[in-house]
């Protein structure tokens, strides 16, 4: 069984406003998922951010992800950036991403989709932080948890906010990331120490919904038999051998 992870921060755009935030969600995700005790190694973690994270090369990363993939394998994704909402199709938005020519200059939704839905890889954990203003916002996220809605068994989607919510950031992250970062920090641990995919998403509902009224996060899951562990949480100075 081996743990990959692709984790995007669209920071970045020629033709509309940057997201900062993102970099440190994505730093911060990585972070965590390789501070020991970790699955993951750092070799099986890619980042893509800034002027690197165009149409063409996420494409090409995510298509490599998920069809290039093990009947064992593990796969987070992680995605944080702008949404676009077009003929009623909704479409990551990438450095290079045009709002003028969407089809040709972003990554449908559904295609994304339709990655998770055919690889082979036992089990996907996809991960959702987008943050827009306006009715427009509701809608990409609307179009958002429609399109991304995973299939078949082993599969988990975690969205930021229902389709006709906002998803806040605020001290330096997304609201949603910062509470999946605590609880992958141990806030959503166990008794035994242990973090699986219920108990986080169960943490950072919960946590986001008490901060604000009008953001509640979205789970599709279809993971059969135990809950999927992601890391073991340890009290400091009581790792193993310590």
């Amino acid at each position: 069984m081996v743990y990959k992870a692709l984790l995007i921060a669209v920071d970045q755009y020629l033709n509309t406003s940057p997201l900062p935030n993102t970099v440190n969600d994505v730093s911060e995700i990585k972070r965590l998922l390789l501070e020991p005790p970790s699955f993951f190694k750092k070799e099986n973690v890619e980042v893509f951010q800034g002027n690197i994270a165009k149409r063409d090369i996420l494409h090409s990363a995510l298509t490599s992800f998920f069809e290039d993939a093990s009947p064992n394998d593990i796969l987070f994704l992680f995605w944080a950036g702008h949404g676009f909402l077009h003929n009623n199709e909704g479409y990551f938005v990438p450095f290079d991403g045009d709002a003028y020519n969407p089809e040709d200059s972003m990554i449908k939704m559904t295609d994304v989709r339709d990655l998770i839905d055919h690889t082979i890889a036992s089990t996907v954990l996809a991960f959702f932080d987008t943050c827009h203003s306006g009715a427009i916002a509701r809608n990409i996220q609307h179009e958002m948890v429609r399109g991304l809605e995973v299939k078949g068994s082993g599969k988990v989607l975690i969205a930021a906010c229902t389709s006709n919510q906002w998803a806040w950031d605020r001290n330096g992250h997304g609201a949603f990331t910062d509470y999946l970062i605590r609880g992958l920090e141990g806030e959503a641990a166990d008794a035994n120490g242990e973090i699986d995919v219920y108990n986080l998403y169960s943490y950072v509902s919960k946590k986001v919904a008490e901060e604000f009224k009008d953001q509640t996060p979205v789970m599709k899951s279809t993971l059969t038999g135990k809950p999927l562990l992601l890391k073991r949480a340890f009290p400091l100075g009581a790792f193993p051998g310590t």
